[in-house]
C-alpha cells in the first residue's frame, strides 16, 4: 500500500501542531501515541484510488463456524480499509457470500469435514495426501499476496486438521514475503504445535490471545523452570511478564495483545497498557472485530512513507497498530453498550465504528471539503 509522502509529512505536521497546542510540552506517553496514530489514519482525497488505504484478507471459516471471518473482514472496512478479502474452508463459502457483497469471498480451503466433490479434482484429487491437500489449500491464499496489506489468519478456522495445516503453509509464506499478519482464535494453536512457522526477517506477527489461550501458549512455549511460581496471578504485572516471556520464546517478529480487562501489549522489549472502558458486556465476535481493526491498522502502519511515525513515538509499527486498534475497539463496543445495554451483540459494535471513529478522528477541513465537493 503506498501512502504519499507529502501527505504523510503533513498529517505528521498536523498531529503534532495540534496536540502540542492541547498540551504544551508534550510529555505523556499515551499523547505521544495517540498524536503518532492519528498521523497513521490516511487522508480522505478525491486523488486516491480503491486499495490505497488498504487490502486485508481473513484466512477462515469452515463449516461449523463462518460468523467469525465476516466480523473480522466488515470490521477492516468500516475501521477504513478499502478491501476485504476472506479466504474459507469450501464448505463455508456460500455461507459467507451470503452476509454481504462488500467482502470478496475466496472457498479455496479444504477441511477434512463434508469436502464438497466439485473440488475433488487435480491436487485435491482422492487418493493425494493429506500434505498435498495442505499444500494446495494454502496456494489458493499465498497467490494473492501481492495483492494484500495485511492478513488474519484464525478467525472461524476450527480445529480442523486440514484447515490448521494448510494455515500454516499460509504463515510460513506470510513470514518469508513480510506480509503483516495478525494471528487469532483457532490460529493461536497453530503457534502452539509449530511456533517456529513465525520466524523470518521479515516476519510480522500480531498475536491476540484472552487469557485463557494466553495461559495456554504460556504453559506450551515457556519452560517450567522459567514460568512465575504463582499461576493464578492475574494482575497486569503478571500478565506483562508472561506476554514478554512468549515474545522472547518466539522472536523479534511478534507483538502479543493479551486481551482483558486491561489489554496489555507487548513486542518482547516493552510493553504498552489500554485500559479505558470499554463495555460491560462480552458477546461472541468481538474478538473478531479487533482483529480486524487491527490488520487495517497494520497495512496503514507499514505503508510507504510513514516509517518515521512509529520510528518517533519509540515503537514499532506492528505494536503502534495494535494500540490503535485496542482503544479504539473499547471505544466503538463502548458507544454500541451505550445504544443497545445488555442486548449488544458484534454487528452492534461493528454498527459503531463509523460514529466512534469519526469522534476520534475528525476529517480535517480540507478532507471536509473534498468530500462536500463529491457528494
Amino acid at each position: 500500500m503506498r501512502r504519499s509522502t507529502t501527505w504523510a509529512a503533513f498529517l505528521l505536521a498536523h498531529a503534532r501542531q495540534a496536540l502540542s497546542t492541547l498540551v504544551p510540552g508534550l510529555t505523556d506517553r499515551s499523547l505521544v501515541l495517540e498524536r503518532a496514530l492519528h498521523a497513521l489514519v490516511p487522508p480522505l482525497s478525491g486523488s486516491r484510488y480503491k486499495g490505497q488505504s488498504g487490502r486485508v484478507g481473513v484466512v477462515g471459516g469452515s463449516f461449523e463456524y463462518t460468523g467469525a471471518p465476516f466480523y473480522a473482514a466488515i470490521s477492516a472496512l468500516k475501521v477504513g480499509a478499502d478491501l476485504s478479502h476472506i479466504f474459507c474452508d469450501v464448505a463455508a463459502g456460500t455461507a459467507i457470500k451470503s452476509y454481504s457483497p462488500e467482502i470478496i469471498v475466496h472457498p479455496v480451503l479444504r477441511g477434512g469435514a463434508h469436502p464438497p466433490q466439485e473440488v475433488q479434482t487435480g491436487a485435491c484429487a482422492d487418493g493425494a495426501s493429506d500434505e498435498d491437500v495442505a499444500r494446495a489449500s494454502a496456494d489458493g491464499v499465498i497467490k494473492w499476496f501481492r495483492a494484500l496489506d495485511a492478513l488474519i489468519v484464525g478467525p472461524g478456522l476450527s480445529r480442523d486438521p486440514a484447515l490448521l495445516a494448510a494455515s500454516a503453509h499460509v504463515l510460513r509464506a506470510a513470514a518469508a514475503h513480510g506480509l503483516p499478519t495478525v494471528i487469532d482464535a483457532d490460529g493461536l494453536r497453530i503457534v502452539m504445535d509449530e511456533p517456529g512457522v513465525l520466524r523470518g526477517e521479515r516476519a510480522v506477527f500480531v498475536l491476540t490471545p484472552n487469557r485463557a489461550e494466553l495461559a495456554r501458549l504460556y504453559d506450551k512455549l515457556v519452560p517450567a523452570a522459567s514460568r512465575l511460581a504463582d499461576a493464578e496471578d492475574a494482575s497486569t504485572s503478571a500478565v506483562e511478564c508472561r506476554a514478554r516471556q512468549i515474545c522472547e520464546s518466539l522472536g523479534s517478529s511478534v507483538v502479543l495483545v493479551a486481551k482483558g480487562g486491561t489489554d496489555v501489549l507487548h513486542d518482547g522489549e516493552s510493553a504498552l497498557l489500554v485500559s479505558e472502558p470499554g463495555a460491560p458486556k462480552r458477546s461472541g465476535g468481538q474478538g473478531d472485530v479487533l482483529s480486524g481493526a487491527i490488520a487495517t491498522w497494520l497495512a496503514w502502519a507499514h505503508a510507504d512513507g510513514v516509517a518515521t511515525i512509529a520510528r518517533e513515538a519509540g515503537v514499532k509499527p506492528a505494536a503502534l497498530a495494535a494500540y490503535g486498534a485496542c482503544l479504539l475497539t473499547r471505544r466503538f463496543a463502548r458507544e454500541a453498550y451505550r445504544a443497545h445495554k445488555r442486548s449488544m451483540t458484534a454487528p452492534d459494535v461493528i454498527d459503531a465504528i463509523g460514529a466512534a471513529f469519526d469522534a476520534w478522528h475528525p476529517a480535517p477541513e480540507v478532507e471536509r471539503a473534498l468530500v462536500g465537493a463529491t457528494a
